[in-house]
């Protein structure tokens, strides 16, 4: 999400004018910085490096993909013996370069959160499963907005009703979750309530599965026309089945015992 404010406000549908859905748990950097600690990764890939916050929550090899890397604000080199920057878009990546080059055997983790265009980040997460191994897991960020109009699949905040959150965007990239749950439910999903947008943590990988790519046209020519209203936005959410990130990451195993694959 951009140009969020730092801690979301409080409050729910029936709270003031401007219905709001704010995550309530731990805020998306420290879960990562968590899972860093707890899992002890040795490969990690990143599409929307942006200031390096994300980035900077691991110490290891990472591998990084963003068409427009800002003035970094981190150090997120810190703890990593090598560290691949690639100033492109993750189209471009994938079609030009071989992540098991950078990341011999795939990564550990990976973290999602580029353009927020729902078909975007469909690719990203196609492209990103091919290089899964058994113990892989990918975060999806953004996927439960805090108010409708963030949803648009274009920016416009002058147009926006809710003064708090008028800069923020998350864009439509929402639509994984229920295209994941119709085309790939042999994935596991675990929906984490995670501040200020939400993460969605994927599980079960297939590097060999072709199935969201070969239906990609019909999955976009379906979900294409798909709005959320602040009304759909309630159900939507009500239906996510939404997990505290303190118990995921209760429930992650360190993978420092685990051979390299």
């Amino acid at each position: 999400m951009t140009d969020a404010p730092a801690d979301p406000v409080a409050g729910d549908a029936a709270a003031g004018p401007f219905p709001r859905f704010p995550r309530k748990g731990r805020s998306y950097l420290k879960v990562l910085a968590e899972v860093h600690r707890r899992r002890k990764p040795q490969r990690y890939f990143e599409i929307g490096v942006n200031l390096g916050a994300s980035m900077a929550c691991f110490g290891c090899d990472s591998v990084g993909v963003d068409p427009q890397m800002g003035r970094v604000a981190n150090d997120f080199t810190r703890g990593k013996s090598r560290v691949f920057l690639f100033q492109m878009t993750s189209d471009d990546f994938f079609a030009s370069e071989d992540l098991f080059r950078y990341l011999p055997g795939g990564y550990d983790v990976a973290f999602l959160d580029g353009m927020h265009q729902y078909e975007y980040l469909l690719r990203d997460f196609i492209n990103t499963e091919r290089y899964a191994h058994p113990g892989s897991i990918v975060f999806l960020h953004d996927c439960i907005p805090i108010n409708a109009e963030m949803t648009e699949r274009r920016p416009h905040p002058a147009a926006r009703r809710d003064p708090v959150y008028r800069s923020a965007w998350t864009g439509d990239v929402w639509k994984l979750v229920p295209i994941l749950q119709r085309y790939r439910p042999d994935l596991t999903m675990t929906v984490l309530d995670s501040a200020p947008t939400g993460l969605v943590a994927l599980t079960g990988l297939d590097p060999t599965s072709r199935r969201l790519g070969e239906h990609y046209a019909q999955i976009v020519k379906a979900f294409d026309a798909v709005d959320l209203t602040d009304d759909a936005l309630a159900g939507y959410i009500e239906s996510l089945g939404v997990v505290d990130p303190d118990v995921f990451l209760a429930g992650l195993e360190s993978l420092a015992d685990r051979p390299v694959p």
